[in-house]
């Protein structure tokens, strides 16, 4: 899965996920992103990069976790809000 989830995903999408390198809590993002054929950019990274990714955020990374969305215009943070988001747009 994780293969055609990767090859599915584009560098100039204006969709982006951004979660750590780990299996879990974005996981169920993913798999409605993808089955509703939503391009989008599957950023990982590991416990010691998230500070850098948290800075670059900035003020997206509102309440300073993941994982977190960038959708239609908006930044969602947390898992089942991201996925209530999700199941009113589909």
């Amino acid at each position: 899965f994780e293969k055609t989830l990767q090859s599915h995903t584009m560098a100039d999408s204006s969709t982006k996920l951004y979660y750590f390198k780990a299996n879990g809590g974005a996981d169920p993002i993913r798999f409605v992103l993808f089955a509703n054929g939503v391009e989008f950019e599957d950023i990982r990274f590991t416990k010691e990069e998230w500070p850098k990714y948290k800075e670059e955020l900035g003020e997206d990374c509102t309440f300073g976790q993941v994982p977190l969305l960038k959708y239609d215009g908006k930044v969602l943070t947390q898992r089942r809000a991201i996925l209530y988001y999700l199941a009113s747009k589909f």
